[in-house]
């Protein structure tokens, strides 16, 4: 059995029905909220962690672009501890009772509370209430661990496999080094399956050393199954930060890369794509997010950045396995209309992809002079098409030759 309640406030009288109406509740899933009070919060958890039945608790707030309000100590710790003395006195109980203890939760996102958890509170609940965990998003910290979250889920979280991670953004400096002591702590149990990260920026990263993308490809190159960079911003100083990821992650089934649209100049380049053979060739889904490379102007510029782009649509044409695939494009389009397209070749490096399901491509891409002279004969599967700010009138002459088309924005 399982409940999902969006825009939803917690107060008492939902606690007490889950408490008391629910008792074979195992997954539990609350969106839409803001920001939790602390007290409030804590009051949530308590109900969640002590449940006879929940093994996956998710809350999910309405908007996670989130500033970050400080990083002084709170000033009053009486809910977290009151939290961890009730926990206390589980394990007690489920010690005696049943010779076990911790909680049954194997799946937890923790709510979001403006100014991030505290490390006297989130080390000890995940090293002594949370043995079972597999799934965990890492909220917003409150301050520096020191590698100590790295070293308190190598300890004692080694069912961990599906990680998340939200950065504060709206902020002038991040610091990647605890997410990155979490990824690696992670490596000495089962391997991490999917990562998520979300806004992360590679120029603002104070932390020296090996990038996030780096620490993960380096320590879960072999488990990885999906990844995904919601409001990442690369950086020019950094290039090629995603070829870890295409060049040594062979189980890899899905890759999706949500640029920050703020900053526009931040998102991937076609030369950021590696020219060397692919491993991850069981990709299933596919998302990226394209921009034009300013060192590239004028006419050569042009055909410098048209035949890189070539070649990223050659390696993504040798994923015969791809199901949904969403490419965007935002850049000087007076070249664009005749050279991006099935008529130099583009679209038809990724004709051959049988099993598509989903295809997202800029409105450029599908122009009618280009693309009709393939379409009927290409995507046999293909079920849903989206491009941003997208006609409905551009897409008159392809809901004629598939009436069954649905068309519509990205998802």
């Amino acid at each position: 059995m399982h409940t999902e309640l969006e825009n939803a406030s917690i107060d008492t009288r939902l606690l007490e029905l889950i408490r008391t109406g629910l008792p074979l509740l195992q997954r539990l899933i609350i969106s839409g909220c803001d920001a939790f009070p602390i007290a409030q919060a804590m009051e949530a958890l308590k109900l969640c962690l002590g449940h006879p039945s929940l093994t996956d608790v998710q809350f999910y707030t309405e908007d996670e672009r989130t500033s970050f309000y400080g990083q002084d100590d709170y000033d009053d710790m009486t809910p977290f501890e009151s939290l961890l003395e009730y926990l206390n006195g589980l394990n007690l109980a489920g010690e005696q009772f049943r010779g076990t203890k911790g909680c049954r939760l194997t799946s937890l996102a923790l709510p979001h509370i403006a100014r991030g958890y505290p490390r006297p509170f989130l080390l000890p609940l995940l090293r002594t209430y949370l043995p079972q965990l597999e799934n965990f998003q890492v909220p917003l910290l409150n301050e520096s661990y020191a590698g100590e979250l790295g070293e308190v889920i190598a300890g004692h979280c080694r069912n961990l496999q599906h990680i998340s991670f939200t950065f504060p953004v709206y902020t002038f400096v991040q610091d990647s080094s605890d997410f990155k002591a979490a990824i690696r702590g992670c490596s000495l149990g089962r391997g991490l399956k999917s990562i998520r990260i979300f806004g992360y920026d590679d120029y603002t990263d104070r932390d020296e050393g090996p990038g996030l993308v780096e620490t993960m490809v380096e320590y879960h190159s072999n488990t990885l199954e999906s990844v995904e960079l919601q409001e990442w911003c690369g950086s020019c100083e950094k290039p090629n930060t995603l070829d870890p990821i295409f060049t040594g992650c062979p189980n890899l089934n899905s890759f999706k890369v949500w640029p920050n649209e703020r900053l526009m100049n931040n998102m991937i380049y076609f030369i950021d794509i590696p020219a060397d053979p692919w491993v991850c060739q069981g990709l299933k889904e596919l998302r990226l997010h394209f921009s034009q490379n300013e060192q590239y102007s004028g006419p050569e510029g042009a055909s410098h950045e048209l035949e890189a782009g070539r070649k990223v649509f050659q390696q993504i044409g040798k994923l015969v396995y791809l199901e949904s695939l969403a490419l965007d494009y935002f850049g000087d389009s007076d070249h664009a209309e005749d050279d991006l397209s099935i008529g130099v070749g583009f679209m038809k490096e990724i004709a051959g992809l049988d099993k598509l399901r989903c295809l997202y491509m800029p409105p450029l891409f599908w122009d009618k002079r280009h693309l009709s002279a393939i379409f009927d004969s290409c995507w046999p599967r293909l079920e849903r098409i989206s491009a941003r700010r997208y006609k409905p009138m551009d897409f008159r002459w392809l809901k004629e030759r598939r009436p069954w088309l649905k068309i519509g924005d990205l998802e």
